[in-house]
């Protein structure tokens, strides 16, 4: 019996689906088809009926092993919610996508697990990412950096560019994609090995689908090399007949994101397993390296380090949702959710049985909500505008004020960070060194000293984020090119990003000096705060030998002329992965402790849900502007203490209270030196009498607790940004439109009243108050004396009038003189830094 004649009686008898019988059928006639061209029609049969046999043979022992696969997964991610020892049975839920500071967590997390791939990745192509890398402070691409990827190029798709170096990152790249590829295999995907593989491609689809299907169809076409581009189903090479309908469902599925090939009967959330979804990249075949450029330049979405770091990111966050959430990730939420409905069910009858009062059910909608909105976080699905264009610019509109409001963040960054980095370390059971010494020596390291340190993974995330210290205040990345680009430049001019940087890479330096030097001791040596440490990432005995046996590193600082050992973590991944991903864990959330920044938690926390482009999001996203980075600092940093695993609850106090004053003493330097760069003397903080000014300390203690953005409005009614305290709570953006208001139709209604209007300097402080940069603590002041002063002074004839009164008014207030007087060019004085100690000076 033919093949041909098995499907006839597999549709006659009822034992497969229209919709099955119609995909054999089809398989069955083009193979048919094709072996007419070259055999006689008995052999051409009995080929096209073996071929497709095949096939389905193969992709059913695959849909078999990811059936187990899957099973495993949900099972071991219902093992692990269990195991987290909370108040009530689903209290555990979210800590599955990112942990929280509670230390509650007993395994690994998503958000975890792509950082660990996103280190290892990096360690492996660390001479790529520093001869590639954009410039410091534009984030612009080097002619240098344009060259070498011009010529990596080509030796990843096989041509002889002549360049050594070349040669050399294009197989580090080829090495780190075979290891990406098959970690993705081995968590349950599907990647056929293709010898020929250069480059995956990014489309732009803004680009796309400005042009009809035609044009785009003839752009492409000459350049793909049809003779490597293979059909998954069969294995094999596709007909020249098919290309046109290929290349119709490639078009059709970036125009509509992916929603021309979901059939009417798809649920939403239930598509195809993101066990076969990283198959799409590799797809498409170019003949050359000029080619796929060319195709990249027109119609792509980046240059070859765009590209690559792009890649490794994308599957980095897809082995990680399979290795913890399994081939299909929607499937397992749902699995979890379902237990957790169970457990907190049974729960809660157990309560009642013993006249006791239910609670389980009545936390689960709430840590249900936040699983959820966490769980499309990381997965991609909540970042999908509603409006495109719309989310866009909203988008850009925040990177625009945050490039011109942020300048005097760093300040704030640098000494803030300096307390919650000693409690972190205080905790841990770290040595108290200077933080200030690490971070100017992470500062002035050289490449071969940065390239030492992404092998050691961890600056990898400084070298793909262009906008890292803006994320750290506002929890947003996603832009157009050109509002990174002047966010990216006006972060690194004030400090905030670069300082943010060497904090955390000089924290996580430390760690690894403060592990290779426990490495002599065994488990049972171990001091017991060490063991409080270790053991939220699931690091035992067992995994404690396998770590402190790797053999240490040496790095030296020619800028302290010192030498240190550490433990690499890339170094542990080749020797033992599972011990690798404990420690890359442990080392990423305790950073992210000791130098705070927008977690997937604290963004949910302020915007849950809601698209961007719609206008309930819009809103959302003004709020949480600015905000992001308190609400992480309570997440983490003041749930570690609250449950901190101590004998006694006075050392939880004890922990807090030390954090709180020198917190609290930091936040009260930052304010002199803002005050100072303000062109003012230091704000006195005490009176004659010798007693605190308590106004002073009370902005100090919010300052302290990382709501500088509310500190302010202790001292006036009126915050930094220009705002009201109602502007303020709705954000940066409703802010500046309430700004604009006041500055055209305020004057304009004072017009009609017939009262004198201050259009032009109310607009000049506008302009001048939302430029980019211009908040730079170090160049406001003098931006403000010498150019919109004289504005102002040019534009209303009683200017130094206005000036003195607000300089007596700041005066009587804050008691603190100007040393550069408000419409002055030039300084009067220098600034009076005795002042700061108020009535305890003579």
């Amino acid at each position: 019996m033919s093949f041909k004649e098995c499907i006839d009686n597999a549709e006659k008898e009822g034992q497969l689906s229209k919709e099955q019988i119609d995909e054999l059928r089809s398989a069955y006639n083009a193979e048919y088809e094709n072996n007419l061209k070259s055999m006689a029609p008995d052999e051409a049969d009995a080929k096209a009926g073996r071929d497709v046999f095949n096939a389905k043979q193969r992709e059913a022992i695959e849909s078999k092993r990811r059936i187990v696969k899957q099973r495993l997964a949900q099972l071991r991610a219902v093992s692990q919610v269990r195991q987290y020892k909370g108040k009530t049975v689903s209290e555990g839920l979210s800590a599955i996508i990112e942990e929280d500071g509670s230390m509650k967590h007993t395994g690994p997390s998503v958000r975890s697990r792509y950082n660990g791939w996103l280190r290892v990745s990096g360690a492996k192509i660390s001479k790529a990412l520093i001869a590639m890398r954009r410039s410091k402070v534009l984030g612009r691409e080097t002619k240098g950096a344009k060259a070498i990827g011009q010529d990596f190029a080509k030796e990843v798709f096989g041509e002889d560019s002549g360049n050594a170096l070349a040669k050399e990152l294009a197989k580090s790249w080829k090495e780190t994609a075979e290891m990406l590829r098959l970690a993705f295999n081995r968590a349950g995907g599907s990647i056929a090995a293709r010898t020929d593989w250069g480059m995956p491609q990014i489309h732009n689809k803004s680009a796309i689908t400005s042009v009809p299907f035609e044009e785009w169809k003839r752009f492409i076409e000459e350049k793909l090399d049809w003779n490597k581009m293979i059909d998954e189903r069969t294995g094999k090479k596709f007909l020249p007949s098919e290309r046109d309908s290929i290349l119709e469902n490639i078009y059709g599925n970036i125009e509509t994101d992916g929603f021309a090939s979901v059939k009417p009967t798809a649920v939403v959330g239930r598509g195809r397993s993101l066990a076969r979804r990283r198959q799409d990249h590799r797809f498409l075949a170019f003949k050359d390296a000029d080619s796929w450029l060319a195709y990249q330049q027109r119609f792509g979405g980046g240059d070859a380090f765009e590209i690559m770091t792009d890649h490794i990111d994308r599957m980095s966050r897809d082995i990680a949702l399979l290795e913890i959430m399994g081939p299909n990730p929607n499937s397992t939420a749902q699995f979890i959710k379902t237990q957790m409905r169970r457990d907190a069910e049974m729960a809660d009858a157990r309560l009642r049985k013993d006249g006791k009062k239910a609670k389980h059910l009545k936390k689960l909608g709430r840590h249900q909500n936040t699983f959820d909105e966490m769980f499309a976080a990381v997965t991609g699905v909540g970042m999908i505008p509603a409006n495109e264009g719309g989310a866009a610019l909203w988008t850009a509109f925040g990177q625009m004020l945050s490039a011109a409001q942020l300048g005097g963040a760093s300040i704030l960054a640098l000494l803030g960070d300096t307390a919650t980095t000693r409690s972190v370390r205080r905790i841990a059971g770290m040595p108290q060194t200077s933080v200030l010494k690490r971070v100017v020596g992470d500062l002035a390291a050289s490449d071969a000293s940065k390239e030492e340190l992404i092998r050691s993974g961890i600056i990898f995330e400084n070298i793909i984020s262009a906008n890292h210290g803006q994320k750290r205040f506002t929890g947003e990345m996603f832009g157009p090119q050109w509002s990174e680009r002047i966010a990216h430049v006006a972060m690194n001019i004030s400090g905030l990003s670069p300082f943010t940087q060497a904090e955390r890479v000089g924290f996580q330096q430390e760690m690894m000096g403060h592990v290779a030097s426990l490495s002599n001791k065994t488990w049972d040596q171990l001091h017991f705060k060490t063991k409080r440490l270790f053991e939220p990432y699931g690091i035992d005995a067992k995994t404690w030998d396998v770590i402190r046996s790797v053999k240490q590193s040496q790095q030296e600082s020619k800028f302290f002329r010192a030498k240190a050992s550490f433990i690499s973590p890339t170094d542990v991944f080749d020797v033992d992965r599972d011990a690798a991903f404990k420690y890359m864990q442990m080392m990423e959330h305790q950073v992210n402790l000791a130098v705070p920044v927008s977690t997937v938690r604290s963004r949910v926390a302020l915007t849950g849900n809601v698209k961007p482009g719609t206008l309930k999001g819009a809103f959302l996203q003004s709020v949480a502007q600015y905000k992001s980075f308190p609400v992480a600092l309570y997440l983490n940093n003041m749930r570690q203490f609250a449950h901190l695993k101590e004998g006694a609850k006075f050392s939880k106090i004890g922990y807090a209270a030390q954090f709180a004053v020198e917190a609290t003493i930091l936040a009260g330097i930052a304010i002199q030196i803002r005050q100072v760069a303000a062109g003012r003397d230091p704000i006195p903080m005490f009176d004659d009498d010798g007693k605190p000014n308590v106004k002073f300390w009370m902005s100090a203690v919010a300052y302290s607790g990382a709501l500088t953005i509310f500190a302010d409005f202790i001292f006036a009614d009126v915050n930094r940004f220009g705002g009201g305290l109602a502007e303020t709570i709705a954000g940066p953006r409703i802010g500046f439109i309430g700004d604009m208001v006041r500055a055209t139709l305020g004057n304009f209604n004072k017009l009609i009243e017939g009262k004198d209007t201050k259009f032009f300097a109310d607009t000049s402080n506008f302009i001048f108050r939302n430029l980019p940069g211009v908040s730079t603590f170090y160049i406001r002041t003098p931006l403000e004396r010498l150019i919109n002063d004289s504005l102002r002074s040019l534009a209303d004839p009683k200017a130094n009038e206005r000036a003195k009164r607000i300089m007596r008014r700041h005066e009587r207030e804050y008691g603190n003189k100007y040393w550069w007087e408000i419409g002055k060019k030039t300084p009067s004085r220098g600034p009076d830094l005795s002042k700061a100690l108020g009535g305890l000076v003579d």
